[in-house]
């Protein structure tokens, strides 16, 4: 690795020396460049360094993964010369190297933080250890992702912090999705400072939170993105009023719009500082500054937005795609023909079929990343869910149908189950419940059971599996979407799907390769690919 800022570092020199058969001393001549090569390169490389360096950018990375040299020597030279005669080889092929570009033999970076956000971005898709370049990471190679990524980026606080900041929003997203709640918090707890101004970072965490307040995996993840995006601006980020902002969020959404107003003027008998741990900092802010940014929350709770725009073609729920084409099969439009439209204020109706999709792919991502899915933005696009269709438009939705259409769907749900789950296996699907009345949470995670067991069946000996098993092994991926270019003469929509642990066993079933027609997406035609 070359670092413009005047560092060369080689991690493997290979030595093969060609000496003559009548040498009389063969062993000597080894021993004597061996030594010269190892002992005085470095030394004898000073002079030219700053000439082979100088037309390098100041704070690029330069990775070169070979280069072969050669050249003769008098064996009877001073150990001084001999270095010497190696540093000119050097320098001369590295240059030449250098002037070439980059390739398959050598890449740049634009400086550490960069380096550093292109690993955690690789470790988070899954291809990290393929990468030749990160061998200054092989320390992390047996770590679980989210391990590695947290130990990578709280090595160096400040550079991790960088790092994250140079990551665009899909690449950011996907990172974080990487992480697990514990990891985030030690992230954290790494840039946790003494806030200098508790009021403005208060109102700065308010304002990154108003901006994006759509549902986040949870009130760590939740917390990470606002403060990237306060820092992001410029602004002043605080972790505590993160969490704290967070926290609200989370703890107020699961309130109906009718109590949170009286919450929040009960603050302070409801949520003693001791209560929520989240909640704490909160307590050093005059009242006043408190309730009024509550309410400030409170007013946007049910605004659906999320922390990225559609365009940024990139989802953590990549696994959903490839039971589009099962749930297509189900026919659910037989069994919802009388149902009315679910529909928002001012917002164009979403046919009760495609809700009932929308639902039970969100179901099947498990009920701790049910809410998460509903806010994605790829999927709301992808089924023409419009952003003000909130989780309580879909309650009341949901309690509008009445019995008679709960009895009737329950009753399809039960048609196609062969099995009853032990209740070990169902707390994947079914905890923590939905927001939806206990009823209608039964008879849709009734259903995602059976559309999991249908893509079970799929897979050659996993017909027994689990929910959560099925989940792990197969569906918990990320998926890089390209749209169609405009005047294309194929308007296919190019998913490619990263890698699962059982990957190899979804080539066989074809169930991550191919093409699919889903009429009902808002681009029908998929090209599915899997990520090597």
């Amino acid at each position: 690795m070359i670092a413009a800022h005047g560092s060369l570092h080689i991690r493997r020199w290979q030595n093969r020396y060609l000496v003559s058969a009548t040498h009389p001393s063969p062993r000597q001549v080894q021993a004597k460049l061996d030594t010269a090569l190892r002992t005085r390169t470095a030394a004898a490389l000073a002079p030219i360094q700053t000439l082979l360096l100088a037309p390098l950018e100041a704070e690029a990375l330069y990775f070169i993964r070979h280069i072969a040299l050669e050249w003769q020597v008098d064996s009877a030279a001073d150990i001084d010369e001999l270095a010497r005669r190696g540093a000119q080889a050097l320098g001369t092929a590295l240059a030449k190297t250098l002037a070439e570009g980059e390739n398959d033999n050598v890449i740049r970076f634009r400086d550490r933080a960069a380096y550093l956000a292109r690993f955690v971005n690789d470790c988070a898709v899954g291809d990290a250890w393929q990468r030749w370049y990160y061998a200054s990471f092989d320390g992390l190679r047996h770590l679980p992702a989210s391990m590695a990524i947290r130990t990578a980026l709280t090595e160096e606080p400040a550079l991790g912090l960088n790092a994250l900041l140079a990551l665009n929003n899909e690449s950011k997203r996907r990172v974080l999705a990487a992480l697990s709640a514990y990891d985030i918090q030690r992230l954290l707890q790494s840039w946790d400072e003494p806030a200098a101004n508790a009021d403005t970072c208060f109102a700065e965490a308010l304002r990154a939170a108003m901006q994006s307040p759509g549902i986040a995996y949870s009130i760590e993840y939740h917390a990470l993105w606002l403060y990237l995006s306060i820092s992001s601006g410029g602004g002043t980020a605080s972790v505590s009023a993160c969490i704290a902002v967070a926290a609200l969020i989370e703890i107020m959404r699961e309130l109906p719009p009718a109590q949170r107003i009286a919450w929040i003027a009960a603050f302070e008998d409801a949520i003693p500082p001791a209560s929520h741990t989240y909640l704490q900092w909160l307590h050093r802010l005059p009242l006043e500054v408190r309730r009024h940014g509550m309410q400030q929350l409170a007013a946007v709770m049910d605004m659906p937005a999320t922390a990225v725009p559609v365009d940024n073609a990139y989802t953590s729920f990549g696994g959903a795609f490839m039971l589009l084409s099962i749930l297509d099969d189900m026919h659910l439009d037989e069994h919802t023909q009388d149902w009315p439209d679910l529909q928002a204020t001012d917002a164009p109706p979403l046919p009760a079929t495609q809700a009932m999709r929308w639902l039970l792919l969100a179901h099947a991502q498990g009920a701790q990343r049910m809410r998460a899915f509903l806010a994605d933005p790829l999927w709301r696009h992808l089924l023409g869910v419009d952003a003000r269709v909130s989780v309580d438009t879909i309650t009341d939705w949901l309690h509008g149908l009445g019995a008679e259409r709960l009895r009737r769907w329950r009753r399809c749900s039960m048609e196609g189950a062969k099995q009853i789950l032990p209740n070990t296996e169902r707390q994947f699907l079914a905890r923590p419940a939905s927001p939806w009345s206990r009823p209608w949470h039964a008879a849709i995670v009734m259903t995602a059971e059976q559309l999991m067991r249908y893509f079970a069946q799929k897979i050659p000996g996993f017909a027994a599996s689990s929910a959560s098993y099925l989940h792990a092994q197969f569906l918990d991926i990320g998926a890089q979407i390209d749209y169609p270019h405009a005047g294309s003469e194929y308007g296919h929509l190019q998913v490619t799907l990263e890698r699962p642990p059982l990957a190899l066993l979804l080539n066989l079933a074809g169930l991550n390769r191919g093409q699919s027609e889903i009429p009902w997406l808002s681009t029908p035609s998929l090209r599915f690919f899997s990520r090597e």
